[in-house]
């Protein structure tokens, strides 16, 4: 397991994403860093629309390593893509 975390520049809160390798899957959390690096929690909704008992990372799984890679890929040429 690892992370990285990538702080955004123009974030006034040291605000920014942490990249996480965790059981084969890599994942983009949201998050920042102070005294140490934190992640942002939340409580997803159950069917019924009420909210879990408990907090989970909000984070997006990229799949194993290759799945990962090609999603990367595809994000990249989105932000390269020219804007009408």
């Amino acid at each position: 397991m690892f992370e990285l975390f990538f702080k955004r520049e123009s974030s006034e809160y040291n605000e920014g994403v942490i990249f996480q390798e965790f059981k084969d899957n890599f994942y983009l959390v949201a998050g920042g860093e102070g005294n140490t690096v934190w992640k942002k929690f939340c409580f997803p909704q159950k069917k019924d629309g009420q909210p879990t008992d408990k907090a989970i990372p909000m984070s997006v799984n990229l799949g194993d390593r290759y799945e990962a890679v090609e999603m990367l890929k595809k994000f990249l040429k989105a932000l390269n893509a020219k804007v009408d």
